[in-house]
């Protein structure tokens, strides 16, 4: 979590690093998730907040193969909108919209960095070995 209140107050932006943060619903590697997060009032209900260079290594199943293998994760830059005004989840339809606590003034960035990990993360999960298998194939065809 992260308070907010300042930025919510009075015009202003700030600019946190972090690493070693974990999501239960990723098995990461020991180093955990890491990046930086630059946070910008917008109003005195709502803060900009972006997530820069975020890097994770996920361990992860390829779909083809069932290999365990390790997955990495790079986010240059991942977007969204805090706010405490429930009417914005309604009017938004292409930013992502979260909410502030109302009563400790803090966001839960969890919720964030599991959307921008879940936006990097394939439909098909493929080992490198099959996918460069797959990509041989691919490029085979395109010969034909």
């Amino acid at each position: 979590e992260i308070k907010v209140s300042d930025l919510l107050h009075q015009l202003g932006s700030d600019s946190l690093s972090f690493d070693h943060v974990f999501l239960n619903e990723f098995d990461l590697t020991e180093e955990g998730i890491s990046g930086t997060i630059e946070l910008y009032s917008m109003d005195e209900e709502s803060v900009f907040v972006k997530l820069i260079g975020v890097h994770a290594v996920v361990k992860s199943v390829c779909d083809l193969c069932q290999k365990d293998y390790e997955r990495e994760i790079n986010i240059e830059e991942y977007a969204a909108k805090y706010t405490l005004n429930k009417e914005d989840f309604d009017e938004s339809d292409e930013e992502v919209v979260l909410m502030i606590d109302p009563k400790k003034e803090t966001i839960d960035l969890s919720e964030m960095l599991y959307q921008a990990v879940m936006f990097q993360t394939p439909f098909v999960l493929k080992c490198p070995e099959c996918a460069m298998i797959e990509n041989a194939i691919d490029e085979e065809a395109e010969e034909d």
